[in-house]
């Protein structure tokens, strides 16, 4: 069974094979986040960084970053960029 989404043919059990090799924390982040994101290539890159020394948990907060990242980008093409939603994140702002 696969799923075509925005012209990328995705493998559901391929996904749900590389979602569970995740570690639990970065699998939890990825369930409550707000879009989809392509497991299998989560995977691959965690097996690189997790070869080159990085945590879970860094691994973990760059996930974040990019997530909150994602929903700014969604929020300035969906609202402007007014909403606040478009503006730095409390994420952003507890690093400045």
């Amino acid at each position: 069974m696969s799923n075509v989404g925005e012209g990328v043919r995705v493998s559901r059990p391929a996904q749900e094979q590389a979602f569970e090799s995740l570690p639990q924390p970065i699998r939890h982040v990825l369930a409550h986040a707000p879009f989809d994101y392509l497991c299998t290539g989560l995977a691959k890159i965690w097996k690189k960084k997790r070869a080159a020394g990085v945590s879970q948990q860094e691994f973990r907060r760059e996930i974040i970053e990019k997530i909150c990242e994602d929903i700014q980008k969604s929020a300035r093409k969906t609202y402007g960029p007014e909403h606040p939603d478009a503006q730095r994140s409390r994420l952003e702002r507890r690093r400045a």
